[in-house]
């Protein structure tokens, strides 16, 4: 398996047809530091890397734990969660993000591991589930979409350059943002529209409009 560690940023809402409504939680993935790792033919017997996530201040941290911090050059971390069989090819005081993962072990890594996520999510949550824009590109995540109801939030890229700016934290927009962004439009529109039941324009629209829209759209479905 593979895991990084997050936090929760807000909430906000959705309703369905009936008008119910459901709280929706907002996470922040990461940046985790590699914090531990463990091997099968080491003193522990068994393969397991630790994350550690979260800066705190050193005054809250034992001496035990501060020179297990100090040995891999990071601050003291607030949460630290170890992961056996960990999936990806990582090194101590490595800093992982989702980024990292992205460029370092190729977009096809990528995808499958954020296809198992929607996987799960689709079987177990009881709200909705929000997906990167390009979660459509896996033929597999487009299959696990098929049967449920999908809304496309679409944007024209004057509206999308201003919201992502010149932002290169974006593996897939670090070179030309604008060049790059309508590039990625035109190739995956068409996959939007396969997968998505719904479709609502937020181009040059604010937050509280786009889900005004969205709540309507939901409460008139049959």
């Amino acid at each position: 398996m593979s895991a990084i560690l997050g936090r929760k940023v807000g909430m906000t809402s959705i309703y369905n047809e009936a008008g119910t409504q459901t709280v929706v939680t907002v996470i922040e993935a990461g940046p985790c530091v590699v914090t531990q790792v463990k091997t099968a033919d080491g003193p522990d017997g068994y393969a397991a890397v630790q994350l550690g996530y979260q800066d705190k201040k050193a005054k809250h941290t034992t001496k035990a734990l501060a020179g297990h911090f100090e040995a891999v050059s990071t601050a003291p971390k607030r949460h630290l969660v170890e992961f056996r069989d960990y999936g990806l090819d990582v090194e101590l005081g490595q800093t992982l993000s989702v980024a990292d993962i992205f460029v370092d072990d190729g977009e096809a890594t990528f995808r499958e591991l954020e296809r198992s996520a929607v996987a799960d999510l689709l079987a177990e949550a009881q709200g909705v589930v929000s997906l990167g824009g390009g979660a459509v590109l896996d033929a597999g995540t487009r299959a696990l979409l098929k049967g449920h109801r999908t809304l496309l939030l679409q944007v024209d890229l004057s509206s999308a350059s201003s919201r992502v700016g010149m932002n290169r934290d974006r593996p897939v927009l670090a070179l030309n943002p604008r060049a790059q962004l309508k590039q990625l439009l035109d190739a995956r529109m068409p996959l939007y529209l396969e997968v998505a039941t719904d479709v609502v324009d937020t181009s040059n629209r604010s937050a509280r409009q786009v889900a005004d829209d969205v709540t309507a759209l939901l409460a008139a479905a049959p």
